[in-house]
C-alpha cells in the first residue's frame, strides 16, 4: 500500500514525517580504460537466432525463422542437434534436467536436456515475454494477459491460476528467494517481485519513468535495463536490492543506447549486449551491428571498452565456459571470455 504526507509544515519536517524522499538514481564514475571482451570467431549456426541459453553442458540457441531448438557443443562449437520448437519461438531457458521454449504461438514445450527432444505436451501462456526457471517452477511472462504463469519443472503442465503482474511484462529473472518481472509497457518502468510460496505479486518497484528493456539476476542484485524516455535514447542499467527491493542510487548509463538491449550476470561482472535498429546502434557497411560491454556491478561502470558484435544481438547467456550472445540477421552465436 502506498502512503503520501501530508502536512502544512516546513519541507524538511514533511521529508522527517514520511521518513524521506527517495532518492533519483545518479550515474556512476566514467568507463575504466582497457580492453574490450575479448571475442571468438562467430559460430554459424543459420536461421535467425532469438535467445540462447547455456546450462546443463550445451548452449541451447532458439531459431525463429526455422521454428527449430538448437543444441551447439560448447567445446567444438558445432550443432549437434536440432529438435522442432514451434511456431516463431522467442525465449528459451535451461534448469531442472530440461530446456524450455517458449513460442510466439502461445506455447511453452519442454524439452529433454540429454536428447534435446520434447517431452510431454505444451502447456499454452498466451503471448509470452521471457522464461526463467527457479524457486520451484518454470516462469514464463504473457505480454497480453499482464500475468506469469508458474509450469511444474518435472511435467511442464500450469501450477495454479497465472499471476497479475503489471502491464506487458517481458523479461523474468529468478534469484534471491523470489521471481522478478520487468513490465515493459511505455510509461511503467517498473518490476513485479512475485513471492514464489504464496505466488502472489507485490506492490510494483519504480525502476525508471519510461520503458524496462530487459532484466537478469546475478552478482548480488537484480539488474534492469531501461530508459526514461519515450524513445530509449537514453538506456541506463540499474540495480535492485534483492533484500529491500529498492533501487540503488547508483547506475549505469550506457554510451551507446541501440535497441535492442540484453542483460546477464555472472564471473564477476553484469553483460549488456545491445545496438542494431534502434537509436544509437552502431552501424557499418553490411548493415546494423551491435556491441557487448562488460559492468563492475560493485562500482556502476563499464570496465574497458566494447566489443564489436557482427549483428543485432537477440539474447545473452553465461555459461558452459562464456559468454554466449545469439545474433539475429547474421544466423551465429558468439562466445567471449568470462
Amino acid at each position: 500500500m502506498r502512503l503520501t504526507c501530508f502536512t502544512a509544515l516546513t519541507v524538511l519536517l514533511a521529508l522527517s514525517a514520511c521518513g524521506g524522499a527517495a532518492s533519483t538514481p545518479e550515474p556512476g564514475p566514467p568507463p575504466t580504460a582497457g580492453p574490450a571482451p575479448a571475442l571468438d570467431q562467430p559460430l554459424r549456426v543459420g536461421g535467425s537466432p532469438t535467445a540462447v541459453a547455456a546450462a546443463l553442458g550445451s548452449v541451447w540457441v532458439v531459431d525463429s525463422v526455422r521454428g527449430q531448438l538448437l543444441r551447439v557443443d560448447p567445446r567444438s562449437g558445432e550443432v549437434v542437434g536440432r529438435s522442432p520448437a514451434g511456431r516463431a519461438p522467442v525465449a528459451v531457458a535451461a534448469g531442472d534436467g530440461a530446456v524450455w521454449v517458449a513460442g510466439a504461438g502461445g506455447t511453452v514445450q519442454r524439452f529433454d536436456a540429454a536428447t534435446g527432444e520434447p517431452t510431454g505436451t505444451a502447456e499454452r501462456v498466451p503471448a509470452p515475454g521471457g522464461i526463467a526457471v527457479g524457486e520451484g517452477a518454470v516462469w514464463v511472462t504473457s505480454q497480453s494477459g499482464g500475468t506469469v504463469t508458474a509450469l511444474d519443472p518435472s511435467t511442464g503442465r500450469r501450477q495454479g491460476r497465472p499471476i497479475e503482474v503489471g502491464p506487458r511484462p517481458a523479461d523474468v529473472a529468478v534469484g534471491g528467494g523470489a521471481v522478478w518481472v520487468a513490465n515493459g509497457a511505455q510509461m511503467d518502468g517498473t518490476v513485479s517481485r512475485v513471492d514464489p510460496g504464496s505466488r502472489k505479486a507485490e506492490e510494483p518497484i519504480e525502476v525508471v519513468d519510461g520503458q524496462l528493456f530487459a532484466l537478469t539476476y546475478g552478482e548480488d542484485g537484480v539488474w534492469a535495463a531501461g530508459s526514461s524516455e519515450m524513445r530509449g535514447d537514453r538506456i541506463d542499467v540499474l540495480r535492485i536490492d534483492p533484500d529491500s527491493s529498492e533501487v540503488d542510487d547508483k547506475l549505469v548509463r550506457l554510451d551507446r543506447p541501440g535497441l535492442p538491449v540484453r542483460l546477464a550476470a555472472g564471473a564477476g561482472s553484469v553483460w549488456v549486449a545491445q545496438g542494431g535498429a534502434g537509436a544509437g546502434g552502431l552501424t557499418g557497411g553490411e548493415g546494423p551491428s551491435g556491441t557487448l560491454a562488460r559492468l563492475d556491478p560493485d562500482e556502476r561502470r563499464r570496465t574497458g571498452s566494447v566489443a564489436r558484435l557482427p549483428g543485432p544481438p537477440t539474447g545473452v547467456s553465461i555459461g558452459e565456459g562464456g559468454v554466449w550472445t545469439a545474433i539475429s540477421g547474421d544466423g551465429a552465436v558468439v562466445r567471449a571470455e568470462p
